[in-house]
């Protein structure tokens, strides 16, 4: 009886949709590989919400993983690929050259097929992090949160001169030393530290092989001190995860839904699973891409911490449901179990319905036309009754 109910619980479909999973979340740290020298690894981010102030609402951040010298570059939320390639060239390049690889999130200016096309040609590997796991670029995250304090320490009450404190900012950064490294930014990349005061007079001078030597030498202690950290924190983040499982091709797996926007449906009350979906491929180490479905707009590589198997119930009767779906004039079509709200949108303000489909979780509601609703009317008609102020053919309101 024992077996019988933890195999009934463990292949309830409900149950793994609704249930919160406390286990260790799976995948042990990958950690990304180690430079040998400066200039050779970058990483790139936006920070963006800013207020505006000249023109400008928003910040592009390049970093040196190596030596952690990083450049800040005011920019709009509307830039572009054009626009990021350009800032590079005229920020970054100019000063150290073409990288080996640029580490990137999965921004449309990065995805681009535009700047993708201009890493090809200069020979510079595009590497973006998997979708929802930002540890992939972890370095650029903890960036963004340090300059976002830094600015709000040092910005007026009214917040409109961030934009001329970039500089001091980039400079406190950049003559700071790293905890990672053990030196400054500045002075791995130029081999001296930056003057920003009044020094004690010394004749002392150094040559230049011994300057030359002191550079090599603080760039030979900066890789293994880069090292010896990537251990630690593997060390450290992997006492907290599980292994990771391999998930096979055509596996069906759920998917975590904290990263879901589920409109009109309270946070709290989302399934916190998803699926079951089939596994497509494996993505290096700890990614693989899903075959989702053609509604759900999510980029289909998702890291393993997010993915959890999904187990087939060996019980009679005890399959998952399959969506049903009915056939009208020759066309399949899937049922409507509920109209969750009305919007008009649009500049002719067409009436569109949210509509929870029968046999379907809620990620995968859907904004409907009228029209697409024309076998559905009592459905409709039971919504406007319960919500009559919604917007409806009667009614012109815009949202509810």
């Amino acid at each position: 009886m024992v077996k019988f109910i933890k195999e009934y619980v463990e292949t309830c479909d409900t149950c793994c949709r609704g249930k919160t999973s406390h286990a260790k979340p799976h995948g042990p740290l990958q950690p990304n590989e180690v430079p040998d020298g400066p200039g050779q690894v970058v990483t790139c981010d936006f920070i963006t919400g800013l207020p505006d102030v000249d023109r400008y609402n928003a910040l592009q951040l390049i970093a040196d993983r190596h030596g952690k010298i990083i450049h800040l570059i005011p920019c709009t939320e509307e830039i572009d690929a054009e626009g990021t390639a350009d800032n590079f060239i005229r920020e970054w390049f100019r000063l150290y050259g073409l990288p080996r690889k640029i580490v990137s999130d999965h921004g449309p200016q990065f995805s681009s097929k535009l700047f993708r096309a201009v890493l090809k040609g200069l020979g510079i590997e595009s590497a973006m992090s998997t979708a929802y796991h930002p540890q992939t670029d972890g370095q650029s995250e903890r960036w963004n949160q340090e300059i976002e304090a830094y600015l709000r320490m040092y910005c007026s009450r009214r917040r409109d001169d961030w934009v001329k404190w970039l500089p001091i900012a980039e400079f406190a950064f950049n003559s700071h030393v790293h905890s990672a490294t053990g030196y400054s930014p500045f002075y791995l990349m130029y081999g001296f530290e930056p003057q920003f005061h009044i020094p004690m007079l010394s004749t002392a001078v150094p040559s230049a092989d011994e300057r030359r030597e002191e550079l090599r030498q603080a760039r030979e202690d900066a890789t293994s001190a880069l090292t010896l950290a990537a251990e630690r924190m593997k060390e450290y983040y992997d006492h907290y995860v599980r292994d990771a499982p391999e998930f096979k091709d055509s596996q069906k797996v759920w998917l975590d839904t904290r990263n879901f926007r589920v409109p009109g449906v309270s946070r709290k009350l989302v399934d916190r699973y998803a699926g079951p979906y089939l596994v497509k491929r494996k993505v290096g180490n700890l990614a693989y891409e899903l075959k989702l479905p053609k509604d759900l707009a999510l980029h289909p590589v998702f890291h393993v911490s997010l993915l959890l198997p999904h187990k087939e119930s060996q019980l009679p009767g005890r399959h998952p449901p399959e969506p049903a779906s009915i056939e009208v004039e020759g066309e399949e079509e899937y049922k409507v179990e509920e109209v969750l709200e009305s919007q008009r949108y649009g500049r002719w303000k067409k009436l569109q319905y949210l509509v929870d489909w029968m046999g379907w979780g809620p990620e995968h509601d859907s904004w409907e036309d009228t029209v697409d609703l024309a076998n559905a009317p009592k459905v409709v008609q039971k919504f406007h009754s319960t919500h009559p102020d919604a917007p409806s053919p009667l009614n012109k309101k815009t949202k509810l």
